[in-house]
């Protein structure tokens, strides 16, 4: 009995000790253990995930002058026929160079015309009026500043409109030149600067409306062009 139990133990104790000397065991080499070192300095492209997303605060659109709103819609003036430096040398003209625009839009300083429901603004005004002149025409408020053998040079109230766009204000602006027969031979002429301005003269009293509008108009084509 004893004798197989110690035979039997012998046996196991050989084979533990012959599996112990097959067992090899490779310790890391120190270039492995460098190699195994998490990297914890981060990237220039970790960097840039890492960094805070700073929303940035959008900048309200610039807003467009008088002289820029007008020069956006003279396409609709070249729609119909026009060159389209004649409704902006008149503009600039009646405007004093887009700094005394009546309410928004009015650039051609358009008067009230019968059944008008718009916007009206009353504003002093200088007009020439040729003689003979009634000065019961011109009820109680005016101011006489100068005469000539001709005519007189009187300040007074006149209502002009206005409009809510530039766009509004050119389609009108052309409108009453093509519908009003006063304005016919200019209408005829509108690719024309030179004629269309000559026979504006009903636009305005003054006598020499339309040879200061041609001067101008050469005046503003040699110093610049529109957008």
């Amino acid at each position: 009995m004893w004798l197989k139990v110690l035979n039997v133990f012998g046996k196991i104790t050989s084979f533990i000790l012959r599996k112990k000397d097959s067992v090899s065991i490779t310790l890391p080499t120190e270039s492995r253990k460098i190699d195994e070192i998490p990297n914890l300095i981060p990237t220039e492209k970790q960097k840039e995930i890492v960094q805070p997303v700073i929303p940035v605060e959008k900048q309200p659109e610039k807003k467009k002058t008088k002289e820029e709103e007008l020069i956006s819609v003279l396409s609709f003036a070249e729609g119909v026929g026009f060159d389209k430096w004649i409704p902006y040398v008149q503009a600039w003209h009646e405007t004093a160079r887009f700094t005394k625009v009546i309410g928004n839009f009015n650039y051609w300083g358009i008067k009230k015309p019968r059944g008008w429901t718009g916007k009206v603004y009353n504003l002093w005004t200088t007009e020439y009026v040729k003689k003979p002149v009634k000065m019961t025409d011109f009820g109680t408020e005016y101011e006489i500043l100068r005469e000539d053998s001709k005519g007189m040079w009187i300040k007074l109230p006149q209502p002009f409109i206005d409009f809510d766009s530039a766009k509004e204000a050119i389609v009108f602006w052309y409108s009453l030149l093509k519908r009003l027969s006063v304005y016919k031979q200019s209408w005829q002429r509108r690719h024309d600067y030179k004629k269309f301005f000559k026979f504006l003269t009903a636009w305005a009293t003054d006598p020499t409306y339309g040879k200061k509008l041609i001067h101008l108009y050469r005046d503003l084509r040699e110093k610049g062009k529109l957008s």
